[in-house]
């Protein structure tokens, strides 16, 4: 896989903009004896958005998988310098790595806040934290997902609530 065209220069995504954030060498996934990625390598800058492209049955699920630690790989991960070989995927989670499935994966009986507060969950503080550590991050959702703010006491549009819950995880 190639790094392709890397979009903003490091000096237009801010500080610590250049620094490797997520570094991925000799990604393997097998699924009994069918290899779904072979040798797949790449880098994601600090501050840095990155799109995996492919047809069906690529292998850019299989990656996210890997990367997330839902599913056993080869090679190396390394996120933010700490390698995730033998790392859970709750851990992972709490480190700032953020798996939004495609089947958005929403709970359609819960308002969108509570959707959104549930991706907080690793966190791990009283009530009363949680509204002043979650609120900045909630509200950087909103300034992404405008029509969010409105919605938050109604039951979610599954695309926006799915994609937005990777924000006040702590996502990076």
């Amino acid at each position: 896989m190639s790094t392709g065209c890397r979009g903003a220069s490091a000096g237009a995504l801010g500080a610590g903009a250049g620094e490797v954030l997520l570094s991925v060498r000799g990604l393997a996934v097998a699924y009994g004896g069918i290899r779904a990625v072979r040798e797949v390598s790449f880098e994601v800058l600090r501050g840095e958005i990155v799109t995996l492209i492919g047809g069906n049955g690529a292998g850019k699920s299989s990656i996210l998988r890997a990367v997330s630690g839902l599913v056993p790989r080869e090679g190396q991960v390394v996120f933010d310098g700490r390698d995730l070989d033998r790392v859970p995927a709750h851990r992972i989670v709490a480190l700032g790595i953020a798996h939004v499935p495609e089947g958005r994966g929403i709970f359609g009986n819960l308002t969108v806040e509570e959707n959104l507060l549930l991706a907080t969950w690793q966190r791990r503080f009283g009530r009363d934290r949680a509204a002043r550590v979650v609120a900045p991050d909630l509200e950087r959702v909103f300034a992404i997902f405008p029509r969010l703010r409105s919605a938050c006491a109604s039951r979610p549009a599954r695309s926006r609530a799915a994609s937005s819950r990777c924000w006040p995880s702590g996502a990076r």
